[in-house]
Order: C-alpha cells, then structure tokens, then sequence
C-alpha cells in the first residue's frame, strides 16, 4: 500500500483549523494596537463568523451523526468544536469586558440597566412606551396556542408569566426587533442596547402578569441547502424559493442562553426546541449577542478607526482617458481593489460598454453583487440600447439566494439572456467579456477577476482586476460561456485554467513539474495566495514536492488541512496568514518553472481556492499573466507580506499560529499599509527571494515516512 493511503494522519481538521481562523480575528480585537472601535468592529466579525459555522459546518456535521450516530471521528470532531468553541467565547467575554473600559477612557460608555440613574431610567421609559413597546409581540403558549416559532439568529426575552400567584406558569416569547436602532444614546457619551432596554423593560407589556423568570434566547438553525439542481429539476427558481422556505424552519444547531438564574424557562425551551444540551452555549457577553456597528457610527470618532482609506483611480481610467478600450489595446493591466477604486474601473468599464455604439454584446456571470449597483444599471441600459446581453446568474450563492432570484427576474423582464446557474455546478467565475466592432476588426475585451461583481464588498476585500484584450485570453473566455450555457463541452482550454474541467489537473501538473526541475538543478518555487486549502490531493502534491526540496510558501487567510514543517514531510513549506483592516480576498498562484526571477516565472490569478468544492463541484476561472508589469502587480499581494510589518501570523507544526512580529515592532501595522503606503507612492520594489524562503544550498537527505 501507498503510503500516500495514510494521508489522513497528515491532515489538520478542517473545522477546527476553520476556528483557529476565527481565534485569530478574535486576537485582532484584543490588541492594543488595533484601534478601539475597530475592535468593536473584529467582535462583530467574530459573531458573524461563528454564526456562519454553527450554520453551515456544525449543521452538516449533525447531520452526519444522525445518520451515524457511533463513527468515532464524527465524535471526536464534535467534542472538540465544542472543547474550541467555548474556549473561544470565554477569551470573547475576556475581551469584551477589556474593551468596555478602554472605550470608556474614550468617552465611550456603555451601561447596563443597573448603571443608570433615575432620570436616565425615567427616560428610557417613556422611549420604550413610545417608540419600542408598539413593534413588540408577545407570544405566549396559552389559551390554545401552539410554541412560539423562533426564527434563525433571532434574540428573544423568553419568560414565565402567572396570572396570579396560584395559577399555571405560563411560557412567553418576545422577540427582540432588528428593524430599529440597536443602540440609543443617553448623552454625549453614554450609550445603551436595545437587548437591554426590553429586557429591563418587558413587565410594561404584562402589566397584569407576575414575572416569575426571564432570559435572553438566541436560536441558529441549519442552513445546509440540499442540492438544488439535480437532471431532472426543470424549474430552478421554484426549486429556490421552496428551500428557501423550508431553511426557515430548518432544524436548531446551537441554542444561546445568558447566564440569568432562569431554570424553568431553560428547561421548557429544551424541552419545545428539542435541543442536546451539547448543542447549549452561554451568551457570555454582549458582544455574543448586539452588534457593535451602529454603536460605531453613533460615536462619531474617527480618531478611533482605522484612517479613512479612499480607493485611488488607476491612471487608465483617468478621466482625462476618454477611450477605455483603446487603453486596454495598449497594454494589459491589473486593478488592485480597494487600494484602487472598483467604481472607477470595473464599473465604469461596463457602463462605458452599455453606451458605446461599437459594442455588440456584454456578458457576465454575478456570483454576488448589488441590485442598485451602477453595474446592474449598466447591464439593463444595454439592453434598452440593443445590445446583446447575457448574464449567468449563480441562484446557489449561499445567503444570496432570495436577492439573486430578483436579480435575475429584474434582468429578465428587460429581456436579458438570463441563465440561472449550472445544474450541478455553482458558477464562482468572475468574468465578462464585451465583443466590440473596432476599426480594424470584431474584437473582445475581457475583464477576470478574484472578487465578485460586488461595490459594497469591493471597499472591504483585497481582490484584482485583470483586463485585457489578449486573444489567447478573449478566444478562451467566449468559450467559456458556451460552456456555461450548455453549447460546448468545454474541453479545449489551453491557457485558461476552468473547474471543472482542467484547473485540478493543471496545478497537480505545475506541481510535479517544480519536482522535475528540481531534480534537475533548476530553480523551483511555488507561491500561492488563497482563502483556504482542503484540497487532498493538492496535499498531497504539495507534501511530495516538499520532500523532494521544492520550496513552498502560502498565504491561507482562513483554514487550511495542510500541516506545515512536519519532519520529513513539510520540512520545506511555509504557511501564513493575514488579517487587518480588508479581508484578503485575492487568489494568486506562482510557479517557477525554472526560472530564478519570480517576474519570469508563471503567475496566475481568479477565483479558485486549493478546496475540493473549487476544483471539482464549481465552475471557476483562473486566468494566466503574459505580461510583467501585470506580474509585478498581482505577486505584490503575496511579497508585501514579509516586509517590515506586524499582523502576519505563521503557522507552525503544531497546528498553531503565532504572530511574526509584533506590530508595534514594525515599520507598518500591517501588510496591508505596507500597500497602502507604496501605491500612494507608485513604488514598490521586489524583495530578495533569500528573505521570502530562507533558501540555502545544503542537500536535504529524503527521509522515510513510517505510519
């Protein structure tokens, strides 16, 4: 036997390595050198995070132990998201109750009901009658109704009522609104949750009742979607809308309770929610259950942000540029977002193409993005002016499903070829394609990209913006979106790399080839950039060059089940992670291919991270760089992160992360304002690569592997 077969025991776990991810967003907010309110802003993060987990991966995990209820490695898994996850909101109470005095040395203070004084109370009275009291519902299981429905993520004040002191406990729910402020200001620096006013306000609503008990209740349900379009699903938006409906109602994953002496409604609620008490977490602090963002914009001090960054516009869409197309004949080049405006470049790319009269066609495919964007606006323009138009709309987006619908029925009803999604395949590709009559010739200007066709998420993550007109490209990616409306197979890419077609096989082969020229005596490197790495037999590959002397250095913002500089195995690979102000977003993929300098090596970007779902149950697009000035743009992502700054975790052998250095040690907080400062300057300079991989001459012996 291989072994290779044993892989498994080479493998970090991919839930827990996912909330050693969140561990770190968690340490962002802990850190003095992060300022205050952004701290507040990583406490939301973190929820947000966490919520999304509970959802999707302890979801499905739950499902799998209900239909195997004894495998030990489902057991085992569970015990420890457990073990990790309450480890996790002990440090988020810790850290929460440190931020609360530091916001209030900064004139920031927020109180709790037992804080205020009279006059403040008497205040918050009259606003609750006024203004809050109407939009609550009490809903009660008495007189002949049924449990209360608790819907996902909502907060509750859960209650037992009687009548009077002789009479029957009764249960009552009121749900905390989302749809009004979630923060009310008492004066210029003092400030209150709504949580808490309701909870301290709720006997206003049963005059007539003795409270006998009272908590706050948060309910996360299941989100995992069966799939959706199998061969013989003929209406996929019906299909949509009818899970949609039924995730509503979809089973609890995580029951949240505070910590209030409540024991009577804590048994009733998991008795009616039918809920594990494995499946209980405590609601520890408030940052578990009120967000921080309005608070953040209430305060009103910037002082207390990050500095406001505003996105430059590339010199090929200064304004003074009147023809875009002709500057992108000139010269292929790379959009560097949100250090360089999204708005200015790819949007104005497409307007520019929904009103020139040499424009024939426009087609895109929208994995997510915004309804009222000016790129929507753009696209329906199009059409009204004549052109041809057709939009791949992905109506599997997770959490983007109900807007991609409408989307996709907005486009429609102007007559847009509308095509919803692939049956069996997500479509993640970022890519549009504008077919010209230039003067010469029909021509094709391609844009491909990391991030989605997005304008709020493009202020927030680090994504690039290939655009060209390089037929080797443009010729491909018309064959692309034969492929995705069912005319081709899809089977003659040469330089693009598609899932799920040649994009596996591609990398597994550049791999292999760092390996050959290696033994060789040719230089052999392989950089990468990506959110996460689950892909198995890319591990592989890469634990196998790594024996072999291939220097290997990742950037993994988020999970990875590779294990780095485990003896005679990952000696050779290095894995870092970054987080700060945007969250890094953009794919980047180097191989060296035997050429010393990184600029004359192959470097690639697009839309694929190293994960099974991306190489074998999505489309995706990742696109070569001809050119190397484009080259130098896109491997700046991955070099800018061993400069001289802070926020730059490394991974180690035993699984975990430790911080380079500390940012009040460095010349930049971040890599990130490593970037900012260079691109305001149009400087910046390439590294020796001796400083990048530590590389040295001395032959390394190739170990045994026993298991």
């Amino acid at each position: 036997m291989s072994k290779w077969k044993a892989i498994k025991f080479l493998m970090n776990d991919r839930d827990v390595s996912w909330l050693d991810f969140n561990e770190r967003v968690l340490e962002l907010a802990s850190m003095d050198t992060t300022p205050v309110l952004e701290r507040l802003k990583f406490c939301d993060i973190f929820i947000s995070n966490l919520d999304e987990f509970f959802m999707k991966r302890v979801g499905r995990l739950q499902h799998k132990l209900k239909d195997n209820p004894f495998a030990p490695a489902l057991i085992e898994r569970e015990s420890e998201i457990k073990r990790k996850t309450s480890e996790l909101l002990k440090r988020l109470e810790k850290t929460s109750i440190e931020l609360k005095a530091t916001l209030s040395s900064n004139r920031i203070n927020i109180k709790s009901w037992s804080e205020l004084n009279q006059k403040q109370k008497e205040f918050l009275n009259s606003l609750f009658r006024n203004e809050i009291f109407p939009i609550l519902t009490p809903l009660s299981v008495a007189y002949g109704h049924s449990f209360p429905f608790m819907s996902n993520l909502s907060r509750s004040v859960i209650l037992k009522l009687r009548e009077d002191s002789e009479s029957e406990p009764i249960f009552s729910r009121v749900k905390i609104p989302k749809k009004i402020p979630q923060w009310y200001r008492l004066n210029e620096e003092e400030y209150i949750s709504l949580e808490e006013i309701v909870f301290n306000q709720i006997e206003e609503i049963f005059p007539d009742c003795i409270i006998e008990e009272k908590i706050i209740a948060r309910v996360t349900r299941n989100a995992e979607m069966e799939e959706l379009l199998d061969d013989d699903n003929e209406d996929i938006g019906q299909a949509l809308e009818d899970s949609l409906r039924d995730k509503k109602f979809s089973n609890l994953v995580r029951l949240e309770l505070s910590n209030s002496n409540a024991p009577w409604c804590t048994s009733k609620l998991i008795e009616e929610l039918n809920v594990e008490s494995k499946n209980i977490y405590p609601i520890s602090s408030i940052a578990s259950s009120t967000k921080f963002a309005q608070l953040v914009k209430m305060t009103a001090k910037p002082e207390l942000l990050y500095p406001k960054w505003t996105p430059l516009t590339p010199n090929q869409f200064n304004p003074k540029t009147n023809d875009i197309f002709s500057t992108i004949r000139s010269r292929d080049f790379i959009v560097h977002h949100p250090y360089e405006s999204f708005s200015e470049s790819v949007e104005h790319f497409i307007e520019k193409a929904s009103t020139d009269p040499k424009v024939l066609a426009i087609k895109i495919t929208l994995y997510r993005t915004d309804i009222e964007s000016r790129l929507v606006k753009s696209l329906l323009k199009a059409a009204q002016e004549g052109k041809e138009v057709a939009v791949l709309v992905e109506l599997k987006a997770r959490f983007e499903e109900e807007k991609n619908l409408q989307i996709a029925e907005l486009l429609e009803k102007e007559g847009i070829h509308v095509i919803r999604g692939m049956s069996g395949l997500k479509t993640h590709a970022k890519t549009c394609i504008v077919v010209r009559k230039d003067s010469d010739k029909l021509r094709t200007y391609a844009h491909i990209g990391t991030g989605n066709y997005n304008p709020k998420t493009a202020k927030l993550y680090t994504d690039l913006s290939l655009f060209t007109c390089d037929e080797r490209i443009t010729s491909e990616s018309i064959k692309l979106f034969n492929y995705l409306t069912g005319v081709t197979k899809g089977n003659e890419f040469k330089h693009l790399l598609i899932a799920p077609i040649n994009l596996k096989k591609q990398m597994i082969t550049k791999i292999r080839r760092e390996v050959q020229n290696k033994k060789n005596g040719l230089p052999a490197r392989i950089m990468a950039k990506m959110n996460s790495l689950e892909d198995q037999e890319i591990i592989i590959e890469l634990y196998k060059a790594s024996i072999e002397g291939v220097e290997i250095s990742l950037i993994v913002r988020g999970f990875t089940c590779l294990i780095p500089e485990l003896p005679g195995v990952s000696d050779n690979i290095k894995i870092y992670s970054i987080l700060g102000e945007f969250l890094e977003h953009s794919r980047v993929f180097h191989f060296a291919d035997g050429k010393e300098s990184i600029l004359d090596g192959e470097v690639f970007i697009g839309s694929a991270d190293w994960m099974s779902r991306n190489l074998d149950q999505r489309v995706e697009c990742i696109v070569p760089l001809y050119q190397t000035d484009v080259k130098k743009v896109a491997v700046k992502c991955f070099l800018s992160a061993f400069k001289d700054v802070g926020h730059l975790w490394k991974m180690n052998a035993d699984k975990s992360y430790r911080l380079t250095k500390k940012a009040s040690e460095a010349k930049f907080l971040t890599p990130q304002d490593y970037l900012k400062s260079k691109i305001k300057k149009k400087k910046f300079d390439l590294p020796e690569l001796d400083k990048i991989f530590n590389n040295n001459t001395r032959a390394r012996k190739k170990p045994e592997i026993n298991h």
